[in-house]
């Protein structure tokens, strides 16, 4: 039987720090699993879901203008630091949501799918970037399944947390969850360092 860090693609001395970035992707897809769960159901509550289909094209153009907000937030800085800036952006998005969302109007549905899609998208264009910063591109290549996995672990516990606390939990605290998960993120990336690439 083939040793485990065998069958996971590891090599000797990596398990440490991929778990680390495993982690870290695990607690990023948790929080934005949870956060789109809650900015759909709310907006569903607030709009109807007869406004879905508009809303998923509106979906499309706030993705490029998220995009073009991206841009700026590179350069100078280091992909581990530009992570950092876009966890930040995405917490304050969500607080400022959560808080139009509590006044129970339909532009507060509204305003927390806005934000949360736009700070969810820089969050996701970004990961793969950071991968790449922090192993080079055959390590990325070779753990990207692996990687890839974490962050789906991660929605899944994000779906079954939501399908315990759903209903008597009010969609704010789910929004703290959601916080919560993007600081461990946020927190875990500290100290991350790229992949020697001088050998």
């Amino acid at each position: 039987m083939r040793p485990l860090w065998a069958v996971l693609h590891l090599r000797p001395g990596e398990a440490r720090r991929v778990f680390r970035i495993a982690l870290i992707g695990a607690a990023y897809a948790a929080a934005t699993s949870l956060g789109d769960d809650i900015s759909h159901a709310v907006f569903v509550a607030r709009a109807g879901a007869e406004s879905l289909p508009t809303t998923f094209l509106f979906k499309a153009v706030l993705d490029i203008v998220a995009a073009a907000v991206y841009l700026p937030l590179t350069r100078g800085r280091s992909a581990a630091r530009v992570w950092q800036v876009a966890l930040l952006i995405y917490v304050l998005s969500v607080v400022a949501g959560g808080l139009w969302s509590a006044s129970g109007t339909v532009a507060g549905g509204y305003g927390l799918f806005v934000l949360h899609e736009s700070a969810w998208t820089i969050l996701t264009i970004h990961w793969a970037v950071l991968i790449l910063e922090l192993f080079d591109a055959n390590q990325a290549r070779r753990l990207f399944p692996l990687l890839f996995a974490a962050t789906r672990l991660g929605g899944i516990g994000a779906g079954a947390a939501l399908q315990g606390l759903a209903g008597p939990t009010p969609a704010a605290h789910l929004l703290a969850l959601c916080i919560g998960f993007a600081l461990v993120a946020g927190l875990l990336t500290l100290g991350a360092k790229p992949t020697d690439r001088s050998q």
